[in-house]
């Protein structure tokens, strides 16, 4: 009779053991899936015109070309150069809840501009859109693609035209200097 007792107790111990053994098995295989969800240029949120700035908070905003603009084939360079910062930044901000979001604004030229193509100026005009806070004020040299701004409250409180200001910026914001 103490024997079943006892074998009770041995298979009690085992069940409880393999049950933890497979909570400790999903939870790894969870984290693993976790970090390897790993974003990328498509992920990126696109706006339309003056959504760019009725988003909550503060948030950055990347101007871009997705196909590039002709005669201006430089910027399709800048945006390779710029896009492993980019999706890194988009990968972080995904992870932590409190870090500014990054959304996407497609410049394009065509039907696959969200109607934003307006923003483009050429010619000698340069790009300054600090303090603006409308779409139709928004007005960003070609040359200058791809920047990012940071708009706060439904403003630009900054610009980064170069690549090395945007990387700067970003990483900055991700905690690496």
């Amino acid at each position: 009779m103490a024997k079943n007792k006892l074998s009770y107790k041995v298979i009690g111990f085992w069940s409880v053991i393999a049950l933890l053994t497979l909570l400790f098995i999903g939870f790894v295989i969870a984290k693993f899936i976790e970090t390897r969800n790993i974003q990328t240029m498509e992920d990126m949120s696109n706006l339309r015109e003056q959504q760019i700035f009725e988003q909550q908070g503060t948030y950055y905003v990347y101007v871009y070309s997705k196909f590039g603009i002709e005669g201006h084939e430089q910027i399709l360079d800048k945006a390779a150069e710029l896009e492993e910062t980019i999706v890194n930044y988009l990968t972080y901000a995904k992870r932590n809840k409190e870090a500014s979001k990054l959304y996407g604004m497609i410049v394009d030229s065509g039907s696959d501009n969200y109607g934003n193509y307006g923003a483009l100026v050429f010619g000698t005009q340069s790009t300054n859109v600090r303090n603006v806070t409308s779409f139709s004020n928004f007005k960003v040299h070609v040359d200058d693609l791809p920047m990012l701004v940071k708009i706060s409250n439904g403003r630009v409180t900054d610009q980064y035209l170069t690549e090395s200001a945007i990387k700067e910026e970003l990483q900055k914001a991700m905690g690496i200097e």
